[in-house]
C-alpha cells in the first residue's frame, strides 16, 4: 500500500489534539540505524492503503514530506499503533523502516478449514489459537495460516508440528496445540449396550 505522511514539528499532547481535531494522527518512522522522524498523516488514507488480507502485516511504501526537501520513499511496516477503546479509530502508529526483503517476525490470524471426521461422528472441534507468530520476508508475510481439519479424528489433536506457512516459518512451540476433537458423549444406554453384548 502506498502512504504519504508529513513531518511533524509540534509535539505533546495539545499538538496530538489539534491534529486529532484536523482529522489526522501523530506518529514515528524509525528504524534501519536513521532517525526517528515525528509524522503526521491521515488514518483514512492508512486503512485505505491496507492490503485487505494482510491487514495490519501490510507492506507499505511510504512517502515523507518536509518543507524545504525532497520527499523521501521508504518501505515500512506497523510496528505498533494505539487504537480508542470505545471508538477503534487510530490514534497514533509507529512505522518501522524495513528492507521488503529482510525478515520480520508478524502475528497472522489462523483460519481453520472444513469438517473434521470426529465432528462428523458427533464430536466437538475445540480450537485454541486464533492467532501464530512467523518469520517472513517483510514483503511477503503470509495473509493466514489455513488449517484444514477435515482429517482430525473423535479424540485426536492437530499440534504445531502438523502445520506449515508456505514461504514463512512458523515461530511456536512444536508441541502446541492448535485443534482438537472431543469426542462425542457416550451415553449410559449405549455404555450398557455394549456391555450387554460383551457378555
Amino acid at each position: 500500500g502506498t502512504l504519504t505522511v508529513q513531518v511533524r514539528s509540534t509535539h505533546g499532547k495539545g499538538a496530538a489534539r489539534r491534529l486529532r481535531a484536523q482529522g489526522l494522527i501523530p506518529g514515528v518512522v524509525y528504524g534501519q540505524g536513521a532517525d526517528n522522524i515525528s509524522i503526521q498523516l491521515d488514518p483514512r488514507q492508512l486503512m485505505r492503503a491496507m492490503d485487505p488480507e494482510l491487514r495490519y502485516n501490510t507492506l507499505f511504501s511510504v512517502t515523507i514530506q518536509a518543507e524545504g526537501k525532497p520527499d523521501e520513499t521508504v518501505a515500512c511496516v506497523l510496528s505498533d499503533w494505539d487504537r480508542h477503546a470505545i471508538r477503534d479509530t487510530l490514534l497514533h502508529v509507529d512505522l518501522l523502516r524495513i528492507d521488503p526483503e529482510a525478515e520480520v517476525e508478524r502475528m497472522i490470524p489462523v483460519r481453520f478449514e472444513g469438517r473434521a471426521a470426529g465432528v462428523v461422528m458427533g464430536g466437538k472441534l475445540e480450537t485454541y489459537r486464533r492467532k501464530v507468530r512467523v518469520r517472513a520476508p517483510a514483503g511477503a508475510v503470509p495473509a493466514a495460516l489455513v488449517v484444514d481439519v477435515t482429517p482430525l479424528e473423535a479424540g485426536a489433536f492437530l499440534r504445531m508440528e502438523d502445520v506449515s506457512v508456505e514461504g514463512a516459518t512458523l515461530m511456536e512451540p512444536p508441541r502446541q496445540a492448535l485443534a482438537h476433537v472431543k469426542p462425542p458423549k457416550v451415553s449410559k444406554a449405549d455404555q450398557d449396550a455394549a456391555e450387554q453384548k460383551k457378555k
